[in-house]
């Protein structure tokens, strides 16, 4: 019998936030305070006691900063990143944030074809070469696409 997914707000501290946040083979634990905080929201899913993907999210008072967004390998094609996403999307339309942005590196392409998928798109005026890329999702109803995503002469 299948048990139910359960996404709930907790510290990025707990041990099942761990086994998501922290590689296997670290040495150091990589430093997770901005998913801590007044101004951070950090979620977790689990199914069966095992935990399946994390993300938070930063009010930076002008925009909400998604950070710790990681799931299960095996999760990749299923609809659990973009349940994270919303569940980030209804925490940031609470605070009144107008855009959500996320900053993903080279070799996270599971990451960002799940963002892309919830309607993320890249900043057009970030460096090509950048290692870290900038994505966005306005959250008002009516979304206003960037020049370089437009067609020219409209």
């Amino acid at each position: 019998m299948a048990r139910e997914l359960r996404i709930f707000r907790t510290s990025p501290f707990e041990p099942m936030a761990q086994e998501l946040l922290v590689p296997p083979k670290a040495i150091e634990p990589p430093d997770l305070t901005d998913l801590t905080g007044p101004n951070a929201y950090f979620f977790l899913a689990e199914r069966a006691g095992r935990p399946l993907g994390c993300i938070a999210l930063r009010n930076e008072g002008s925009f909400g900063l998604i950070t710790g967004f990681h799931f299960k390998p095996e999760e990749t094609h299923s609809s659990l990143p973009e349940i994270l996403v919303e569940q980030i999307e209804t925490q940031a339309r609470s605070l009144r944030l107008p855009v959500l942005r996320v900053w993903v590196g080279d070799m996270h392409a599971n990451v960002r074809a799940a963002l892309v998928r919830c309607g993320f798109f890249p900043d057009g005026d970030a460096d090509a070469d950048a290692e870290l890329k900038l994505f966005e999702r306005p959250l008002n109803k009516r979304v206003q696409l960037p020049p370089s995503l437009t067609a020219k002469g409209r």
